[in-house]
């Protein structure tokens, strides 16, 4: 070392040594006492004060441009992510755009059922249109992998197979979408109208690769709002055609559909997939029928039971209580639940003017069916309702409705509801299985008959009784009698002697009292039959009024054996009418069999036993039915108490004991 360089060292360590005297708060001072081990320590932390010094004046790097850095680079990452997935959705909805809306539905929707359709309820708007709340459950899943084209296929290659495979795995994520669908157009496949379907939106599951059968579906339950075309026509044709080729053939067309991803309440990212489609359309094809012709409407419906009888609920009214069946339309392997509730119905009678025309039908009664379901093959109904105020002028409607029964014949009836007010159907009311035995135990007392110039006149008193059947319980005023009797030399021939048989009459005709003079004829009056050909044994004369016999009525009681019949009775009703001075007609070629008959009744110690057989007119008013008077009679009209319908061909069979002596 030289003595340059030591005196450079020297003069360091002074001025060390000084530094540390007279800086004493920079530099601590050392005693005996200091520990040694903290020497190491302090020289080291006075080796590195200088470099502390020297970091804190460099510039210190702001913290935000680092977030700031780091949050553009996240920004553009997602964009190039979002990017990508926006390109390969784009890739999946033009893979599914190409096909059109109807093979798109075709080949992705599975519907299975209705399995049950429940009507809620059934109203008629102010507007006069009929809307028919449905719920309806079933069955349902969309295939997405065939409607993105994303299922595997052994010609795809290695992008082509990840392409599908990420397809697969992003529709598993979304599980499901909720479908939104404006009001649904249902025509025929001839493009009527039928009606206009609303619903509520909906969740259905996706599947990318659903398996085999119906497993995988969700059930559905779904209320609709049904309006169906006031055209009942339409209804009635597209009915005909269905039946006929055994399919419901139909279209229903959407003007738009919006689908979103996930379900109906969620929340999330799934919610931002969405599509819309517009002027979608779809056939509905359902196989209904074996295809045999669609029954006539009368033979739809078919009345089992009825019975009429005064109502508990409403004094002075009739009630009616009915059991119906209804074919079931729906295939038996169709297992389909179907509730109704209560629907109305009006029952009426056509009717004609002048015998030719058709006019109006009459309503005759208001009924109600209990709610029902389906049942194979037939449907039974139970109904209750109230006859309804009758029109005068229908009168003859009404008697040939009960004179049909009477005679088992059928009569024809229209059917109707206020739900589609246009829709009317021609149905059938059917005649009892046994032929009823309304006038019973016909005897006529205080027989007398009296010459008069070159003429015979009878006078006695006519009773019988007014049986009706067991269906029928409604109290009767028989106000009238025309008798047609043939008179008989002894009981009445029956067995190897043919029977009487006596042409139909004008079956119901309206009646009034007269209101005129004495002479003018009554148009009511049932005209009078031919004479049976060839006369049956031993009759000899025939008794027939001009006109009605006033008679008078009460109620009475079933006998014993009235009660024991199989079918049962009804109401019963006592008659009795007084015949005055009605000429006797000879019937003829029957003079002998007349004079041996009024030999006994001269000479005989007990008069002569007559039989008598023959057909009978009443004219009756049914209580609990009441007759409203035409506008057209005025106060005339208003005024007459004695309307009431003609039942006219009544048989009846009894005997007489003439010119008995006490």
């Amino acid at each position: 070392m030289s003595l340059r360089a030591a005196a450079a060292a020297g003069q360091n360590k002074g001025k060390g040594r000084a530094t540390s005297i007279d800086d004493d708060d920079a530099v601590p001072t050392h005693s005996e006492r200091t520990p040694l081990l903290a020497d190491s320590s302090t020289s080291t932390s006075y080796a590195s004060f200088p470099d502390a010094e020297e970091s804190s004046l460099r510039p210190r790097r702001s913290p935000w441009r680092s977030l700031l850095i780091s949050l553009l680079a996240i920004l553009c990452l997602s964009f190039i992510v979002g990017l990508l997935l926006i390109l390969l959705a784009y890739s999946y909805a033009a893979e599914a755009s190409r096909a059109p809306p109807s093979d798109l539905l075709a080949r992705a929707l599975s519907l299975r059922g209705p399995d049950s359709l429940d009507v809620l309820n059934i109203t008629h708007t102010p507007g006069g249109n009929t809307e028919i709340w449905v719920e309806v459950s079933g069955r349902v899943g969309v295939d997405a992998g065939a409607a993105l084209g994303v299922k595997d296929d052994v010609d795809d290659n290695v992008f082509r197979s990840a392409w599908k495979g990420l397809g697969r795995w992003g529709i598993s994520r979304l599980e499901s979408a909720s479908v939104g669908l404006d009001t649904i157009d249902v025509s025929s496949s001839g493009g009527v109208h039928l009606a206009s379907i609303d619903l509520p939106p909906l969740s259905v599951p996706l599947n990318a690769a659903p398996p085999r059968g119906d497993a995988w579906l969700a059930p559905v339950r779904v209320p609709l709002r049904v309006r169906p075309t006031n055209d009942a026509q339409a209804w009635m044709d597209f009915a005909k055609e269905c039946w006929e080729a055994g399919y419901v053939t139909a279209r229903a067309e959407v003007p738009r559909v919006a689908v979103s991803g996930g379900g109906l309440r969620e929340r999330s990212w799934r919610r931002l997939i969405k599509a819309d489609r517009t002027d979608v359309a779809l056939s509905l094809t359902h196989k209904t029928g074996s295809g045999a012709p669609l029954p006539a409407p009368r033979d739809l419906v078919t009345l089992k039971a009825f019975n009429l009888h005064p109502s508990v609920a409403r004094n002075a009214t009739l009630a009616l209580d009915a059991v119906a069946s209804l074919l079931d339309p729906v295939p038996e392997d169709c297992n389909i639940s179907l509730t109704v509730p209560s629907l109305p119905f009006i029952v009426s009678l056509p009717t004609s003017a002048d015998g030719s025309e058709e006019i109006e039908p009459v309503p005759l009664a208001h009924v109600s069916t209990d709610p029902f379901t389906l049942t194979h093959p037939n449907i039974s109904l139970t109904l209750s309702g109230l006859l309804l105020p009758f029109p005068a002028s229908a009168s003859p409607a009404l008697g040939a409705l009960v004179q049909n029964y009477l005679h088992q014949l059928p009569s024809p009836v229209v059917i109707s509801t206020p739900l589609f007010p246009r829709l009317h159907l021609e149905a059938s009311f059917p005649g009892p299985v046994t032929k009823p035995h309304v006038l019973r135990d016909v005897k006529l007392e205080d027989m007398k008959i009296k010459p008069v110039g070159q003429k015979f006149l009878a006078s006695g008193n006519v009773l019988a009784r007014v049986v009706l059947p067991r269906s029928m319980n409604v109290p009767l005023d028989v106000n009238a009698v025309l008798p047609d009797v043939l008179v008989f030399d002894g009981p009445v021939p029956r067995e190897g002697e043919e029977e009487v048989t006596l042409e139909s009459w004008d079956w119901a005709k309206k009646h009034r009292k007269g209101h005129g003079e004495e002479e003018e004829e009554d148009d009511d009056i049932p005209p009078a039959p031919p004479l049976p050909d060839p006369l049956p044994p031993r009759a000899f004369a025939r008794i027939r009024p001009d006109t009605f016999l006033n008679a008078t009525s009460h109620p009475g009681t079933p006998t014993p054996e009235e009660r024991t019949e199989p079918g049962g009775v009804g109401s019963v009703t006592l008659v009795q009418a007084r015949i005055e001075d009605v000429p006797l007609e000879v019937l003829p070629g029957r003079q002998r069999e007349f004079g041996d008959f009024v030999g006994k009744v001269v000479f005989g110690t007990h008069g002569a036993l007559a039989g008598v057989r023959g057909e009978a007119a009443v004219r009756v008013r049914i209580g609990g039915l009441p007759v409203v008077p035409d506008p057209d009679d005025g106060e005339e009209g208003s005024a007459n108490e004695g309307e009431g319908i003609v039942l006219s061909g009544l048989p009846f069979e009894g005997s007489v004991r003439v010119g008995k002596k006490t």
